[in-house]
């Protein structure tokens, strides 16, 4: 991560500073009354969920006052409020069948949440959501939207990672799968898909013949770069493991999951951008 990023991103804010509290308030708002059906106000589906998940008591058949409840809520805390924006965006994640927030209405809470400089941004991939901001945003935004195998598995895992509902093990184990299927095809000649040992094993035996373009990323400047970011990726999925239990949740952290993720993206954005080859 450059200097000037590293930057940018410790000036961002958390929570639900006084700029965001009004334009994010009307941006729920429009959503509840958007998904409504005729002749309330606002969506009981939405307003439902948010009651069961969030353990909301909304003891009223108005649906008026029952989001005039959660907003209530949401203006003394700050998660909350966060938790259910994430919610209108993905609905699906909180196990409800309520509509999801359009692909421009995500746009707009992206400029809402923009414009504030929060620490968060809205995905406008399927499914959207919540996600903070790093480094490797914007790469693995290109790679989960490559309709490919490997953005399918790096869209789950960055959700974990980075998404209002974390788990750390099932972003790294979603991460390892989609880093097997991005290098695969640059790294396996035969068409098969190599596991990670399999990775490795070949990029040892034939290092000389890959390379990274110069100046394509400066943090993974060459193939053994490559090599080393997919030992420590394997290392940390071994040292996670549970002895004699490989299927069992991994012991990692969030932030082992987030560095995982971000160092996945980069390697998947190079191999299909080319700049990870064979000579």
């Amino acid at each position: 991560m450059s200097t000037d990023n590293t930057a940018q991103l410790s000036a961002l804010i958390e929570g639900v500073p006084d700029a965001l509290r009004d334009p994010l308030t009307r941006w729920v708002e429009e959503q509840f009354a958007h998904n409504a059906v005729e002749g309330e106000p606002y969506s009981r589906a939405l307003l439902e969920v948010v009651g069961a998940v969030f353990g909301q008591s909304l003891a009223t058949s108005d649906t008026r006052a029952a989001f005039d409840s959660v907003i209530t809520v949401a203006n003394r805390d700050p998660g909350f409020f966060l938790d259910v924006v994430d919610l209108v965006l993905n609905p699906l994640a909180y196990y409800s069948s309520a509509p999801a927030a359009d692909a421009d209405a995500a746009a707009e809470l992206e400029q809402i949440l923009r414009d504030a400089s929060s620490v968060w941004t809205a995905s406008t991939a399927v499914p959207s959501g919540l996600e903070r901001r790093s480094d490797a945003s914007m790469l693995a935004r290109e790679v989960i939207e490559s309709s490919t195998r490997a953005g399918d598995e790096l869209r789950g895992a960055w959700r974990y990672a980075w998404g209002r509902r974390p788990n750390a093990s099932e972003a790294y184990r979603g991460a390892l799968r989609a880093v097997e299927y991005g290098l695969g095809p640059v790294v396996a000649r035969d068409g098969s898909l190599p596991t990670m040992a399999d990775l490795i094993a070949k990029l040892r035996a034939d290092l000389a013949q890959f390379e990274v373009r110069p100046g394509a990323d400066d943090t993974i400047p060459d193939a053994q770069t490559v090599l080393s970011s997919l030992e420590l990726l394997q290392q940390g999925m071994n040292a996670g493991l549970s002895a004699g239990y490989p299927y069992d949740p991994l012991t990692v952290t969030r932030a082992q999951a987030q560095a995982a993720t971000a160092v996945v993206a980069r390697l998947i954005h190079l191999a299909q951008s080319a700049n990870f080859t064979r000579r």
